[in-house]
């Protein structure tokens, strides 16, 4: 039945996670361009250098909580990529976060989930409005006044 879709509790999660996809689009959104316009200001001093390199791996740790979070509210099964070369000093850790394609995806993937965030709060909101505008003269029979 065309309906049973508003019971199943896959259909509130997916909504929330559409919800929850706005704010936190607006921090990733927010600290990325604070963070990386910051180091690439700071770097012909050299203290931008750790700004970015903060920035990159605090990329990284979002890209994998946002992979964790998709998994557990929209019942997905996406595996986690591949872990980053942990041998060695500090620099050659440095080298591998910077080095690697997997840091830029999920850099690339926070920036756009920014925009994607708006598109899913309007569609979700938008929804809503309509629902309810639709469904009013439903629950209203007699007028108040």
């Amino acid at each position: 039945m065309f309906f049973d879709v508003i019971v199943k509790p896959q259909t509130w999660r997916n909504i929330a996670y559409l919800l929850f996809a706005f704010p936190l689009g607006i921090f990733y959104f927010v600290f990325l361009v604070t963070g990386l316009s910051l180091g690439l200001g700071l770097f012909i001093t050299l203290l931008g250098i750790p700004v970015l390199v903060g920035v990159l791996a605090s990329a990284y740790g979002l890209g994998e909580f946002e992979r964790v979070t998709t998994n557990l509210m929209l019942d997905q099964d996406t595996q986690p990529s591949h872990r980053l070369a942990v041998s060695g000093g500090l620099w050659e850790k440095v080298k591998a976060l910077v080095g690697s394609s997997e840091t830029w995806k999920r850099v690339s993937y926070l920036f756009v989930e920014f925009p994607f965030g708006i598109i899913g709060f309007i569609l979700v909101t938008t929804t809503a409005a309509v629902f309810a505008m639709v469904a009013t003269p439903l629950f209203y029979t007699t007028s108040w006044w």
